[in-house]
């Protein structure tokens, strides 16, 4: 077998593990009861309670760029040892591809924009997944460095 045929292999073999790790994180990034994200550990978790003042539905845009970014340079990695010109066509190649993977796992992703009156009557807005708040339900409030989670709670938390 050549060299060049096997460089080959090796690139689509690279491209192809590539999308299967894009595809399985994306569906691990799920949330379930009592599970808790790994980043979560041994940080602060902020509990407030307040009432769903309004539900609007959003679109969520597509982040087809880092896809490209990374295809770009999953590409170029692979014309290691090939001409200058290879390179180019390669990462040219791989940021296509992963933009186009990218924006085909995240486009038509559909949010909900909650509008939230804290029980200190501060009122905030969280954008998150669809996870069917009605308005005046009362909600907690988890709020980490980075992600705000909502929850459905008794009234009896939002009385003061």
């Amino acid at each position: 077998m050549t060299n060049a045929r096997v460089s080959s292999q090796t690139s689509i073999q690279l491209i192809l593990t590539t999308l299967l790790l894009l595809l399985s994180s994306a569906c691990a990034q799920q949330q379930y009861p009592n599970t808790v994200a790994r980043t979560s550990m041994n940080q602060v978790i902020r509990l407030e309670y307040g009432t769903v003042l309004e539900a609007q539905n959003v679109d969520v845009q597509s982040s087809a760029a880092g896809g490209a970014i990374l295809g770009g340079l999953l590409g170029l990695a692979s014309g290691r040892g090939h001409s200058g010109e290879s390179k180019i066509i390669r990462g040219a190649a791989g940021a296509v591809i992963g933009g186009a993977v990218e924006k085909s796992l995240t486009s038509g992703s559909k949010g909900v924009a909650y509008t939230i009156r804290k029980m200190n009557g501060m009122i905030i807005k969280v954008v998150t997944e669809k996870i069917n708040l009605l308005v005046n339900d009362c909600i907690s409030i988890e709020t980490t460095n980075r992600t705000t989670y909502l929850t459905r709670v008794e009234t009896s938390y939002c009385k003061q």
